[in-house]
């Protein structure tokens, strides 16, 4: 038997911080974005990366009202184009991971001449 224990919420916690400091900056990435979900002022999505149409990796992605939304209204206002299932673009986000909610992107910003200039991921 172990001698001591940690509760969950301890452990998750420990994540977290773990997550804020190791990846403490925003980074650039291209992906495809899919399962597009409305919440509220919120959005919510799924980024993928496809390797001969074989899925490869996926991760939550979220934009807040604010930065992510905003985001996302100029990329759709510039480019024509609406924020859809299926769309490959360039973006820039944070890491961020809650205990409840798990592990996500959070969008910050999003490279309209990328996408305007097509992107192959």
């Amino acid at each position: 038997m172990p001698d001591a224990y940690i509760s969950l919420k301890q452990l998750l916690f420990r994540i977290q911080n773990e997550i804020r400091v190791r990846f403490p900056a925003s980074y650039w990435i291209k992906a495809e974005v899919s399962g597009i979900r409305r919440t509220g002022s919120h959005i919510y999505f799924d980024l993928i990366e496809l390797e001969k149409n074989e899925k490869v990796a996926q991760i939550s992605g979220r934009a807040f009202q604010g930065d992510g939304t905003q985001a996302i209204a100029n990329f759709e206002r510039v480019t024509g184009q609406r924020f859809v299932n299926g769309l490959k673009v360039g973006l820039r986000v944070t890491v961020s991971y809650h205990p409840i909610y798990g592990l996500s992107l959070v969008l910050k910003e999003l490279d309209v001449e990328l996408t305007l200039g097509g992107i192959e991921l």
